[in-house]
């Protein structure tokens, strides 16, 4: 791996590495406590911008900008008062100070509120109690700076969250509408803007599901999902049985004899692309499969040799079409 650790580690949260190159730097990542702890500080910085973009022309600047805040009193590195790009640049270059001398003083950035925000891309990120959350794309997540105080999340989106046991200190996340509720476990929360409902589903241990007045509420255990209604507040559970509610996350496709109607609503998820089956009577058809990390181009193939389908793209629309199939 390259001497410019900072610019790869930075590049790894932006997106912006090759399939190649993550897979390497996450090889580096794994090797040792040191390479992980230099991520998840860089990332704990990062997110402090509130997950902006960061570019450096130039390693020189990055050397100018070290060189210019390692030389400052402690005293005026904790008054800094920036604003725009000269914030994201101090910031990053105070990190630069920071890891070079193995210390992150997280106290220097006085923000009332940490955002930790997706666009086109996911992204793992670890809270300051050290739980985990894996954020899909298009979500945020916020807390305030006195965290570590009432562990109080507010999630627009979605994340997969693993809690970091404290029985004393409740995990509390706020979708607007629910409020959801554990001591130490992993589940999944989705939540869009664009939904009608609040979804909970439960991978470990047990999760409380509620309004946010808590005048209702149901416990949900592994396998099971949790579903508050936005319009009239009913609350819903049902045993999981879909391979693919995580998909986003594993960035795995399984399919085992499912209904092509099943499969498009699927891809539809996972893509976010439009994907229509111009004859309904292919949407009985079954089929089985199972996909790494795969592009929408390549499944549709795969869908296509299995099914006898003819796949067409208009305006970035996938038609497909076929003979069909008999109910089963």
């Amino acid at each position: 791996m390259s001497d410019n650790k900072e610019h790869l580690i930075l590049s790894y949260l932006q997106g912006e590495l090759s399939p190649e190159a993550r897979q390497e730097f996450e090889s580096w990542r794994s090797e040792s406590e040191e390479n992980r702890r230099m991520v998840d500080q860089f990332q704990h910085i990062w997110q402090l911008t509130g997950n902006k973009k960061i570019d450096f022309q130039s390693q020189e600047e990055w050397r100018k900008l070290a060189s210019s805040l390692h030389a400052a009193p402690e005293a005026s590195v904790r008054k800094l008062n920036v604003q725009g790009k000269d914030w994201l640049k101090i910031a990053a270059a105070v990190l630069v100070v920071l890891l070079s001398s193995g210390i992150v003083y997280l106290t220097i950035f006085r923000v009332h509120e940490v955002s930790i925000q997706t666009a086109d891309n996911n992204l793992h990120a670890v809270l300051p109690d050290g739980s985990e959350v894996w954020l899909n794309r298009n979500s945020r997540l916020t807390y305030d700076n006195n965290f570590d105080e009432d562990r109080f999340v507010n999630l627009e989106g979605e994340g997969f969250f693993d809690i970091k046991s404290d029985p004393a200190r409740p995990f509390i996340i706020r979708t607007g509408d629910a409020q959801i509720k554990v001591a130490g476990t992993s589940f999944n929360v989705k939540a869009y803007a664009r939904d009608i409902e609040t979804e909970v589903l439960v991978v470990t241990g047990k999760v409380s599901l509620g309004t946010i007045d808590q005048s209702r509420s149901v416990i949900l255990t592994p396998g099971v999902k949790g579903i508050l209604t936005r319009n009239d507040h009913r609350l819903i559970t049902e045993r999981q049985g879909n391979e693919n509610s995580l998909a986003w996350k594993n960035k795995q496709l399984v399919f085992k004899k499912t209904p092509l109607r099943k499969v498009v609503k699927v891809l539809r998820s996972y893509f976010r692309k439009d994907i229509q089956v111009t004859n309904e009577k292919l949407l009985p058809c079954r089929f089985t499969g199972s996909f790494n990390d795969p592009t929408l181009d390549e499944v549709v193939e795969t869908l296509g040799i299995a099914l006898d389908l003819e796949v067409n793209v208009e305006k970035g629309t996938y038609m497909l079409d076929g003979a069909g199939c008999e109910e089963n």
